[in-house]
């Protein structure tokens, strides 16, 4: 038999079982059985404290926030037994997720035999063949047909904007907002757009696309951290997320909640795109020649993917955002949870767990997840990012590992791309706080600031 042989624990069983015949089959089997996350006997993911806040001065990028602090989403591998006090809902935290549950694989066949055990309700049919070691295919380099397949599908995906409405309008640090709403790929989404401080209709501004992290939606307090300085210059752009809630801090409108299914760094590309656009059609003076992008931790993520896709992006920096899914690291993660039953660990290993166990638990099809792995890590459309671009990286970060960002920098080495266009920096001892690496936020503002 080709490949690795997998074990994993299963409740009601003594010992490992080792499987050596029809992985999808003997998955299917085990989830109708009983054998899943919620009954095993796992060790309990750790998570981390709910709530790191820094000044508002350094904006909203990392996590939402009705206190005007920024909440960083710090990772679920730093505090131990901690799944018993779940962090609240606007702790600015990704909390753990199911599907990160022990994975099990087989490299043999499906038989007839096999699939006779399979209640035919469960029976998912894949065109595309599973491949005899399909954890070694979800995480193999892709080759150019697979990165020009998934440039084709961006192509197809709806990111036009709709019904543009105007809700209300409200002020942080004196300084006027509007929270919109406009439909995208169908969805009902709100947004927010800060004012230059001195705006005039007939006048001309850039325009700075803020994109949050965490997986509490974004609030209107946001635009403090981007009151001072150069930053009061621009029109300031947020998106919430679709499914994910906008807290507007207008008594009016309370907190609105965008429409559609959850869709982590991909989906929320499309989100922006729509919003981005409704601004530039809308809002006298957006000047579309001018276009920045910032975010950090998800928010980061999403801002790479979002320049790679959207050519009015001319720059864009960001802190510690992962870049590549299908990373060795990643693989050796899901590895040892099919093997030992072990958590994953940071968000970056979970938000890929994800997508195996939804091929494992027939959701979608390997080649589905395959796609969805590598057209979530910008790593792979690294020469589509705009110059500059800037990438700040600590080495203590438990979030998001470091090894995410040197991945980056390697990549563009290899393209023959450096500074000024390129430039990645890391910090020795950084957190997943910019408070840690010390110089970040100076260097950002001078980035984003030099488009003016």
């Amino acid at each position: 038999m080709g490949g690795h042989d997998y074990t994993a624990p299963c409740i009601g069983m003594r010992g490992p079982m080792m499987w050596h015949r029809a992985s999808l089959v003997a998955l299917l089997v085990l989830s109708a059985s009983g054998c899943s996350e919620e009954n095993t006997n796992l060790e309990p993911e750790m998570t981390s404290d709910a709530e790191l806040r820094l000044g508002s001065d350094l904006g909203e990028t990392t996590g939402g926030s009705d206190t005007g602090l920024l909440e960083i989403d710090a990772s679920d591998a730093e505090r131990p037994g901690a799944d018993a006090e779940r962090p609240r809902a606007d702790a600015g935290v990704v909390p753990g997720d199911a599907s990160d549950a022990g994975i099990v694989i087989d490299q043999g066949p499906i038989t007839e035999a096999d699939m006779a055990m399979v209640p035919d309700a469960m029976v998912v049919v894949d065109a595309a063949p599973v491949p005899d070691d399909p954890i070694e295919a979800l995480f193999a380099e892709p080759t150019p047909e697979e990165l020009n397949a998934i440039r084709a599908d961006w192509s197809t995906w709806d990111v036009s904007v709709n019904d543009w409405t105007v809700l209300g309008e409200g002020e942080v640090r004196r300084i006027p907002f509007a929270v919109v709403s406009h439909r995208v790929d169908g969805n009902l989404h709100y947004g927010a757009v800060r004012y230059p401080a001195d705006y005039q209709p007939e006048g001309s501004y850039p325009v700075l696309v803020v994109n949050h992290g965490g997986g509490n939606g974004v609030g209107s307090n946001v635009f403090g951290g981007y009151s001072e300085g150069c930053y009061r210059e621009f029109f300031i752009v947020a998106a919430s997320y679709r499914s994910e809630e906008l807290r507007t801090g207008i008594d009016a409108l309370g907190n609105l909640v965008s429409e559609g299914t959850s869709s982590v760094v991909d989906r929320d590309v499309s989100d922006v795109m729509a919003l981005l656009s409704g601004v530039l059609a809308n809002m006298p003076g957006a000047d579309p020649q001018r276009v920045a992008a910032h975010g950090g931790s998800r928010g980061a993520g999403v801002t790479a993917l979002l320049v790679v896709r959207d050519p009015r992006i001319r720059r864009a920096g960001v802190y510690y955002g992962a870049t590549n899914h299908i990373h060795p690291d990643v693989k050796a993660a899901i590895l040892r949870r099919i093997e030992t039953g072990r958590p994953v660990g940071n968000p970056v290993n979970q938000t890929a767990s994800r997508k195996v166990q939804a091929f494992i638990d027939g959701d979608l099809t390997f080649a589905e997840a395959r796609q969805a792995l590598v057209r979530g890590s910008a790593v792979f459309f690294a020469e589509d990012l705009p110059r500059p671009y800037h990438h700040h990286h600590g080495t203590a970060d438990r979030s998001v590992p470091v090894a995410q960002g040197r991945a980056l920098a390697t990549r563009m080495t290899e393209l023959g791309v450096g500074p000024p266009d390129f430039e990645y920096t890391e910090y020795e001892g950084g957190e997943h706080n910019p408070r840690t690496m010390p110089g970040s936020v100076d260097a950002i503002r001078e980035l984003l600031c030099g488009i003016r």
